[in-house]
């Protein structure tokens, strides 16, 4: 029902419509492993198709926020220097999209790599 809601919706400006889900999508069949980039320090990580970068962070013993790990809080918001995002949240506007923002508990990268600026690390 909410897809339809979606649907009927999709001319109107973002802002005029407020849509709320309890988890982001989850991983699709088809997703790809891509590599993440801090930029601050240079760090890479391999980000595995059946994991988030949140996860993979954490994995690689980094501390990185984040607090639902479902993409509705915005706890786990990091600002994109460099690549494409495959936004799967459901907290972003289209403006803080465009502007950079991503939440790494659920976004996946377009492309195969993502840079990001992590606040505390």
């Amino acid at each position: 029902m909410l897809d339809a809601f979606v649907d009927a919706c999709s001319h109107r400006p973002s802002e005029y419509v407020h849509l709320e889900r309890l988890s982001a999508p989850a991983l699709k069949a088809g997703d790809g492993e891509f590599i993440v980039e801090i930029s601050r320090s240079g760090q890479e990580f391999i980000v595995p198709a059946d994991k988030s970068v949140l996860d993979t962070l954490i994995d690689a013993g980094l501390s990185p926020k984040h607090n639902c790990c479902r993409g509705i809080c915005g706890e786990c918001e990091v600002k994109v220097v460099a690549g494409d995002v495959d936004h799967r949240d459901m907290l972003l506007t289209d403006g803080e999209k465009s502007a950079g923002a991503m939440l790494i508990c659920c976004t996946r990268a377009n492309t195969e790599r993502l840079v990001i600026q992590l606040a505390d690390l």
